[in-house]
């Protein structure tokens, strides 16, 4: 079953996080969310945003997906 994708927003374009800016090659970055089940405001590193990344997050065990954007839904 494919789940929903959850919407985000580019916190840093470069993560904060230096040992996951270097071991990605300055390719991470933070990125805000919704929490799914309880709409509080979250927010993740996503090492490699060229690619999917889906997880259980720690809220409500929710299950959030993130899909890259495209350069037509860049801001």
């Amino acid at each position: 079953m494919i789940q929903p994708v959850t919407p985000w927003k580019v916190l840093y374009e470069f993560t904060t996080d230096k040992a996951i800016l270097a071991a990605t090659t300055f390719g991470a970055m933070d990125i805000t969310y919704k929490c799914p089940d309880c709409d509080e405001d979250r927010a993740v590193t996503w090492p490699f945003p060229d690619v999917e990344m889906e997880f259980f997050d720690d809220c409500c065990n929710a299950y959030v997906r993130f899909l890259p954007k495209t350069g037509s839904e860049e801001e």
